[in-house]
C-alpha cells in the first residue's frame, strides 16, 4: 500500500475510537439482555441466592438483592456508601 505526501501509515496513526488519553467506548446491544437479566434476577430472588438485605416493613420481611436497591434507588445507593464510610443510614 503506497503512502502520499507524508501521511501516517494506519498502523502509526491513533485509532478513531481511542488515543492513548482516552478510554476505549463501545456500545453493547443484545435486544433480549434486560429480559434475561430480569428473569436471572427473579430466579436467584425465588431460590433465596445471593440475598444479601432483609428489609422489614410494617413488620413484613423482605430478601433484597442489595445491588438491585442501589440501582434503583438513590436512596439505598446513598445507604449502601454510608455504610461503606462506617457511617449508618436508618430505615
Amino acid at each position: 500500500m503506497a503512502e502520499s505526501g507524508g501521511a501516517e501509515s494506519a498502523l502509526e496513526r491513533p485509532s478513531s475510537m481511542a488515543d492513548k488519553n482516552s478510554a476505549l467506548k463501545c456500545t453493547f446491544s443484545a435486544p433480549g439482555h434486560s429480559t434475561t437479566l430480569l428473569q436471572g434476577l427473579a430466579s436467584l430472588r425465588a431460590q433465596a441466592q445471593l440475598l444479601d438485605v432483609i428489609l422489614t416493613i410494617n413488620n413484613e420481611v423482605f430478601q433484597v438483592h442489595k445491588v438491585v436497591l442501589a440501582a434503583c434507588s438513590d436512596y439505598f445507593r446513598m445507604c449502601w456508601e454510608l455504610q461503606s464510610s462506617s457511617r449508618w443510614c436508618l430505615w
